[in-house]
């Protein structure tokens, strides 16, 4: 068995693929224009494989989205997964276009495609239900549960420590964060900021960081495979994401009792922190609030160490996990 790509000029003078050949799968030849058919025909002999009822979660809906939809089969389940906020930041969640990934697949023909929806949020499957109406099989899903870690007494963690955690990019306000930083050190001079993540451009990044001469202020840390220590030594993590479906590493830093702050952006926010008692929201996209609130926490380790213990105290939560995974039983159909 073998796989055959042939190859056409575009107009603009690129390869383009014209045709894909299966060749000897289990005696036979298959042709495919493209490769959402070869995709679908490799979804469907999963299915096939599994006695037709094979379960598929479209966690990246840009690339198996219309796979899926194309499979033959009529048992398998199918459900989308919506990892963003479904309309563009700051647009109307109940009238504005679905975002790109998602244009397809919450298209009213295709509805009945899925078995269900899975929604980070309960917010965002309220705002779903408006729009998709009462037969959208939605169901409310927080990606983790995240288990207490051991308490760290707050005279441990590292003074003046911010981190923040994620993918970088402008749409995760990297280079907004570094902004505020500058003002920050203005302040607060032994206030530092460590960023972990990877994906947007670090060396433009690092080109700011050096152009405000905040050297050995803020720190580029990239990706770590675990996390957990940087929560444990951190004071405040902050979150200057325009938009998000339930950050992961909001909820993990709220479970090592990081208080955490963050824009006030539509999926996740809300529903992790209170303000006040784990952490602190300010108006979304206003750098100025966030900068000021930085400022305000850091000067303020009291009022740190309670968010920290409110933090620990509401992400406590023993029945958690089991309620969580009792969600996705049902919603998966398993016994």
């Amino acid at each position: 068995m073998y796989l055959e790509s042939y190859f056409v000029e575009s107009t603009a003078g690129t390869a383009l693929n014209s045709r894909l050949v299966l060749r000897d799968y289990q005696g036979q030849d298959y042709y495919f224009e493209h490769a959402d058919e070869l995709t679908a025909f490799f979804f469907d002999e999963l299915n096939r494989q599994a006695g037709g009822q094979a379960t598929f979660i479209a966690d990246r809906p840009g690339t198996v989205v219309h796979p899926l939809l194309l499979m033959k089969a009529k048992r398998a389940q199918r459900f989308l997964w919506l990892a963003t906020n479904h309309v563009s930041s700051g647009q109307d969640p109940l009238t504005a276009p679905f975002l790109g990934i998602y244009a397809e697949a919450l298209a009213k023909q295709n509805l009945k495609a899925w078995t269900g929806i899975l929604v980070p949020t309960a917010a965002q499957t309220a705002a779903l239900r408006q729009r998709l109406g009462k037969k959208a099989k939605l169901y409310t899903l927080p990606s983790t549960s995240d288990p207490v870690a051991p308490a760290i007494p707050f005279d441990r963690r590292q003074s003046g420590l911010v981190i923040a955690v994620g993918r970088t990019g402008e749409d995760k306000g990297t280079s907004a964060l570094i902004s505020a930083f500058a003002t920050v050190h203005q302040t607060l001079p032994t206030a530092r900021l460590k960023i972990y993540g990877y994906g947007g451009d670090h060396e433009a990044y690092q080109a700011q960081i050096e152009a405000a001469g905040l050297q050995g202020v803020v720190e580029l840390a990239d990706y770590v495979l675990d996390p957990a220590p940087a929560y444990d030594q951190a004071q405040l993590l902050v979150d200057a994401s325009d938009s998000d479906n339930r950050p992961l590493a909001m909820g993990e830093a709220l479970a090592h009792g990081l208080p955490v702050l963050s824009y006030d952006y539509s999926y996740g926010p809300r529903e992790l922190i209170a303000a006040g008692v784990n952490g602190e929201l300010v108006p979304n996209g206003d750098l100025a609030a966030l900068t000021s609130q930085l400022i305000a926490l850091l000067q303020a380790p009291d009022r740190l160490a309670t968010l920290s213990q409110g933090a620990y105290a509401r992400a406590a939560d023993p029945k958690a996990e089991a309620t969580l995974w009792a969600n996705w039983q049902a919603a998966l159909g398993i016994d």
